[in-house]
């Protein structure tokens, strides 16, 4: 089992999420970054901040995930949820999940079994079904090329991940103007 204090700390995060912390910080998970630290960003723009959270799970193991994990997960979302802060989930090495997408990648979306982990990740993790990927594994795929029933998956998902994000900085630009209106 998972220690408490191991992994990250979604209090710690928090800077991050606003734009405060530079490239090239080091987290530690005991301590938080300060306001004196060289890597604080005191005046975070638009651009620093976080437009999107993608949450990567491996879909052979979510059964036996460690409940703090999953704590950890709801914390972080108690955190971006009043930002208004999109969330995607992928699940990875579905193929190693389902032994019907491994033989055939494109069965990804036919798979019940696959359908029935979405479902579980949707109740453990409270992220919409339709905000949930499943993908397969790369892994021994590489040196066969490219093959479209792989990338497919991935790449429905990154275009959730673009749209979402960009949904989150035009709706943010759309409440600047707003506030900017009411003050004079």
């Amino acid at each position: 089992m998972e220690n408490q204090d191991q992994g990250f700390n979604p209090q710690n995060l928090i800077p991050l999420i606003d734009g405060h912390i530079k490239k090239g910080y080091a987290f530690q998970n005991n301590r938080g970054i300060t306001e004196s630290d060289p890597y604080y960003r005191q005046n975070s723009t638009r651009n620093d901040k976080i437009n999107c959270v993608v949450f990567v799970v491996d879909a052979s193991t979510l059964d036996v995930l460690p409940y703090e994990y999953t704590q950890k997960i709801r914390a972080l979302q108690d955190i971006l949820v009043p930002k208004g802060i999109p969330q995607v989930l992928i699940l990875a090495k579905c193929d190693k999940l389902c032994k019907l997408v491994n033989k055939n990648t494109a069965d990804i979306f036919r798979s019940t079994l696959i359908e029935a982990c979405v479902e579980y990740a949707a109740c453990r993790f409270g992220i919409q079904q339709s905000f949930i990927h499943p993908v397969v594994s790369y892994e021994n795929r590489l040196d066969s090329g490219v093959h479209k029933n792989v990338n497919i998956p991935i790449l429905l998902a990154l275009r959730q991940m673009v749209h979402f994000a960009g949904d989150y900085l035009e709706n943010g630009e759309q409440r600047e103007r707003r506030s900017q209106v009411d003050e004079i």
